[in-house]
């Protein structure tokens, strides 16, 4: 067996889509040749049922997937004043709020079948500012070795940003480009999730292990963070 293919059955790397789909909803893509096929699951839960399509259906008409995600990227607000504070069960609470608002956009974009471009690029864009904000809130007061690992998932983030802002401009000159979130980049999401819960959760109860056990999943979102990048650049 050769050293890539071990080293991909521990953490394999992300890598591009082999065929452009339609965009998704908010931050999903549509992509169906991804390598990592594994993934999937996670993009299509809020499609799939029945019962989520009905509840989202019930929202009032003037909730809009797009607005739900704007809401959600400005939570990062109170949850900063909070971790800065010191509030750090209080921030956990909206955090919460912010990751259930992050199920309903997506879900509520499929069932009224509003999937935009817009949407697309504004929900990967809110996990960042979430991710981020919440970060270097609390930078401070983490080990040292957050600092580095912190401002390189930062610079990521940026970066991926303006790709996709660019990849939207180019939609004047030639075909729709997709925008939207890799599952790569859902797998660099889920892990960067579980990373700011740990640590948070960490600093609450001022238990050490519980943020080192945050830094090694920020360390595995770095690694899908390149892979993501990566797609983008050349998917």
């Amino acid at each position: 067996m050769k050293d890539d293919d071990k080293r991909a059955r521990i953490i394999p790397f992300p890598g591009t889509s082999k065929k452009d789909g339609e965009a998704g909803p908010a931050g999903t893509s549509g992509s169906g040749g991804d390598d990592h096929e594994y993934a999937l699951p996670l993009l299509n839960i809020k499609k799939r049922s029945t019962f989520i399509r009905r509840a989202m259906l019930a929202l009032p008409g003037w909730i809009t997937p797009n607005g739900v995600t704007i809401f959600r990227a400005l939570l990062i607000v109170p949850i900063a004043i909070l971790l800065a504070a010191g509030s750090y069960w209080a921030g956990l609470g909206i955090i919460a709020v912010a990751m259930l608002l992050d199920f309903v956009d997506g879900a509520l974009a499929h069932a009224r079948e509003q999937m935009t471009q817009a949407g697309a690029f504004l929900d990967p864009l809110a996990d960042k500012v979430l991710i981020c904000g919440s970060l270097l809130a609390v930078l401070g007061r983490l080990p040292w070795a957050f600092v580095p690992a912190t401002i390189a998932v930062c610079a990521i983030a940026t970066i991926l940003t303006m790709v996709r802002i660019v990849k939207m401009a180019k939609t004047r000159r030639g075909p729709e480009p997709s925008v939207a979130a890799k599952p790569a980049g859902k797998l660099k999401l889920v892990a960067e999730t579980a990373s700011l819960l740990l640590v948070v959760l960490g600093l609450a109860l001022s238990v050490t292990t519980l943020l080192w056990i945050g830094f090694g999943l920020l360390c595995i979102a770095l690694w899908y963070a390149v892979g993501s990048l990566r797609a983008q650049l050349l998917g």
